[in-house]
């Protein structure tokens, strides 16, 4: 299942590139910093409960999932947040301030993923959305646990991608271990977590089908990435066991119309990303839309090249990442809820940045 690198643009080994995402990253620093203390205004309450369940942390009262709040959250984000105000103390503007940090790391992971996948100019673009875009700077400058989600999506998938890349055994070795590694430390960050396996399965699942001819190499190193990340979730499999439901967000018991609802929820959500918003003020302004107009068109743009190159693992990935990454959201009785598609929340702007560089290759034809 080895695949030829994708071809560098000329571009790629100018010295300008370094500056210029630099640049871009400082810019997403102003708009994450500015005005941390005040912008939200006040301490949303799921904030300080956040600031609550880290300090239990440090008094050695940690859980797997936190189950004496509603909704019951994942302990990962808090045990950072624990580490990081231990050093720095207390305080709104502390408590915010390990969200920043988290933001900037994922943008840069991401521009290091879309620079291996699709060259220099998606990179850059999908990078300068990023960094001044409304939802990836609001997440990346508030206390909440989901805020952790589109880094550690970014951290599953690279690994992911790089791994059927790899020429040689040491090569394949490391990207699956670390692949492995990113899968199971996942688990315990947000209730979404799950569409990761199910990314990771489903690209090896396309992998086998149209690499067939160099399947049989990986199987080992398949199944061992998934024993890895297999073991490290295995206590919060334990916790779920003894504790029936803590990671349950709304009942689908109590939905009876839920199979016949899910297509208008998804179609909500994905008009969400251009149009509506959510309407939950504590990771949106609500009503305030992802894209606009401009950008979902170049969205639209984007998915039908990728989908017009299917067969070209870079396009198959962004896909898969954007179609299940959206899909947790349409499970929720009061829908649509960026919490809850934050996993998707890199790749929805990888699309309108394949968009733009197709109008841009056309017009050059």
């Amino acid at each position: 299942m080895n695949q030829p690198k994708q071809p560098r643009l000329p571009l790629d080994n100018h010295s300008w590139y370094t500056m210029l995402v630099a640049g871009l990253l400082l810019l997403a620093a102003f708009f994450r910093l500015w005005g941390l203390s005040s912008i939200p205004t006040g301490m949303h309450p799921d904030e300080l409960i956040n600031a609550q369940l880290a300090d239990l942390i440090r008094e050695g009262r940690g859980l797997v999932i936190f189950t004496q709040v509603e909704p019951a959250r994942e302990a990962l984000y808090h045990v950072y947040l624990a580490a990081t105000t231990t050093v720095t103390g207390r305080g709104l503007f502390l408590w915010r301030l390990p969200t920043v940090w988290l933001s900037l790391l994922t943008l840069a992971l991401t521009t290091r993923l879309l620079r291996r996948m699709f060259g220099v100019r998606v990179a850059l673009m999908a990078l300068a959305l990023l960094a001044v875009a409304f939802w990836p700077v609001w997440l990346g400058r508030v206390a909440l646990h989901v805020v952790l989600m589109p880094l550690i999506a970014v951290a599953v998938i690279y690994p992911t991608y790089r791994a059927f890349q790899a020429k040689t055994m040491a090569g394949q070795g490391l990207w699956f271990t670390l692949a492995g590694l990113a899968l199971g430390f996942s688990q315990y960050t947000h209730v979404t977590s799950w569409t990761l396996w199910v990314i990771f399965l489903l690209y090896v699942g396309y992998q086998v089908v149209v690499f067939s001819e160099d399947a049989g190499e990986q199987w080992f190193n398949v199944l061992y990435t998934i024993a890895l990340a297999g073991v490290l979730s295995l206590p919060l499999f334990i916790f779920l066991i003894f504790n029936p439901g803590a990671r349950e967000v709304a009942s689908l018991a109590e939905q009876t119309g839920l199979l016949a609802e899910l297509p208008s929820r998804l179609l909500a959500t994905v008009a969400a990303l251009p149009l509506r918003g959510d309407l939950y003020a504590g990771h949106n302004i609500p009503g305030r839309p992802v894209l606009g107009p401009f950008l979902a068109g170049l969205m639209a743009i984007g998915i039908g090249v990728s989908f017009a190159r299917w067969r070209d693992p870079p396009h198959f990935l962004a896909l898969l990442w954007l179609a299940i990454g959206l899909i947790p959201t349409a499970f929720l009785p009061n829908q649509p809820d960026f919490e809850f598609m934050a996993v998707a929340l890199p790749v929805v702007f990888i699309f309108p940045a394949i968009g733009l560089r197709a109008i841009y290759q056309v017009i050059l034809e």
